[in-house]
């Protein structure tokens, strides 16, 4: 399994292990405090990780997660963030050190791609090699490097799995079953007092505000998001060239009429006003950073590329209460309305049990659901995991409000509780970031066996990600005991 370690590792491909990788490990950056602490925090083959150690990505995790959700990051909402630090860590000491006994190492090429694709977009990237300093980029090259090494380790691991039919079929049958269920939820934010919701927009209008509408022009030169590099080398040079001659004095909309691939050509490149979340993104996020009569350098758009001359910029205006109440009600939450949500959902459970109240009862009385407190608590046939691209938008629409919906897969946590039910039954209070529910299992409904030919090809590439994922778990664990980690410190 691991000779071919051995024989060839610059030939292993390792992005077969990236599903695995990114949930493993952290891009920890940057961050120096020049602080010096002796203790430590775990032993792994006899070394230490100290507490220093444990400080600095620590900090770093936590500063990647305030910028990815800005004001909404709550550390306390993220559970054993702490923990989940120090087992990386653990498992990083793990893993390269297995990796150096079997001589995997990593190319330049392979740090500088590597590198280049951890940033969101190319933009990003260039602003990054024009500030960052160099102390920085030999962090970021050490923390990819080290990555793709363990992605080398974890793909020579788990290239080698395969499924039997019965593996699949097992697989099908337990994953793709469906549910008729009940449902109630109790909202932490629908508690908060309408008139606290009010009285925090009054006086805080200028943080709600509403970008104002643009009219642009812009030059289109297409070309698909997955072109080949032929391709998409060909559209970048096109523009480079049209973005040098209006750059250099040449009338953007003369220029737009004879090569923009975009409708508006006709009229110039001229767009009609639009506000946010109208454009592709990139394009959004261009234009808005220009002043009027500004020029953009290229843009690459999931349509092609793109050169953007702003024409005109309306001024900003509050949005409306109805539009950020939802937004207001998570700012004001507080500790004490969360834990009388809490309350609240254990008591209806607690009146469920004992037969004082009916489930549909309380399911028009007390849900918060736009659903649910309608239907008297039904929400019809739900899949236990993976949702179906023939489901309607606006059914995925109700889970997402009701139940919650990740990646377009249901809610782990709730849905393993539902189907750990028997018909009638009614689960524990169950709690995720919408609030407290309360589920009671109408009828349980095997998977559908006609449909499995239709999806076959998705289901095996599904059910042997799991394989994957359980033969990498069990091979780490047999490596931890072997290197006997142990965790010197509490961290929780």
């Amino acid at each position: 399994m691991l000779n071919a370690i051995r024989k060839n590792n610059a030939v292993i491909i390792w992005t077969i292990a990236i599903t695995f990788i990114i949930t493993i490990f952290i891009s920890w950056g940057m961050n120096f405090s020049g602080k010096t602490m002796m203790a430590h925090m775990a032993m792994v083959n006899g070394k230490k990780i100290t507490t220093d150690d444990f400080q600095q990505a620590y900090q770093t995790k936590y500063n990647n997660l305030k910028d990815t959700y800005g004001k909404d990051f709550d550390p306390e909402s993220i559970s054993g963030l702490r923990k989940q630090v120090l087992d990386s860590l653990i498992r990083e000491k793990v893993l390269l050190a297995e990796a150096e006994q079997y001589g995997i190492t990593v190319s330049e090429d392979e740090i500088v791609n590597g590198v280049r694709s951890s940033f969101q977009d190319i933009n990003t990237y260039n602003q990054y090699i024009k500030y960052a300093p160099p102390l920085w980029w030999k962090t970021k090259e050490e923390a990819v490097s080290k990555e793709i090494i363990m992605a080398k380790l974890i793909g020579a691991m788990v290239d080698h799995v395969t499924l039997t039919d019965g593996e699949i079929d097992s697989y099908y049958k337990r994953e793709y079953a469906q549910a008729h269920l009940q449902h109630i939820l109790i909202s932490p934010k629908k508690l908060v007092p309408y008139a606290e919701i009010v009285d925090y927009h009054e006086k805080n209008k200028e943080d709600f505000m509403k970008k104002g509408q643009l009219k642009a022009r812009h030059i289109l030169i297409a070309v698909q998001e997955n072109a080949d590099q032929q391709q998409d080398g060909a559209a970048k040079a096109k523009i480079s060239d049209l973005y040098n001659q209006v750059k250099g004095g040449a009338d953007f909309a003369e220029t737009a009429k004879k090569n923009s691939n975009c409708p508006s050509a006709q009229n110039g490149g001229l767009l009609d006003y639009f506000g946010e979340g109208v454009m592709d993104p990139e394009f959004e996020k261009a234009a808005y950073n220009l002043k009027v009569g500004e020029l953009s350098s290229p843009v690459r758009s999931k349509f092609g590329y793109h050169i953007i001359k702003l024409e005109d910029k309306l001024p900003d205006t509050p949005k409306l209460l109805e539009e950020v109440e939802e937004e207001i009600r998570g700012i004001v939450l507080t500790n004490e309305i969360t834990k009388k949500a809490s309350k609240e959902a254990k008591r209806i459970q607690k009146m469920l049990k004992k037969g004082q109240i009916s489930f549909e009862e309380a399911a028009n009385m007390y849900s918060h659901g736009t659903i649910s407190s309608r239907t008297a608590g039904d929400i019809g046939i739900i899949p236990k995991r993976f949702i179906s691209k023939d489901i309607a938008t606006s059914t995925v629409a109700v889970w997402k409000e009701e139940l919650g919906v990740y990646n377009n897969e249901m809610d782990g946590q709730i849905n393993s509780a539902a189907f750990a039910l028997k018909p009638g039954e009614i689960a524990s209070v169950i709690e995720n970031h919408l609030g407290y529910h309360i589920i009671k299992m109408v009828e349980k409904i095997p998977a559908d066996t006609a449909k499995f030919e239709a999806i076959k090809k998705d289901v095996i590439a599904k059910s042997l990600v799991e394989k994957k994922s359980k033969t990498y778990q069990d091979w780490y664990d047999g490596l931890k005991k072997k290197a006997k980690a142990v965790i010197t410190e509490n961290v929780l």
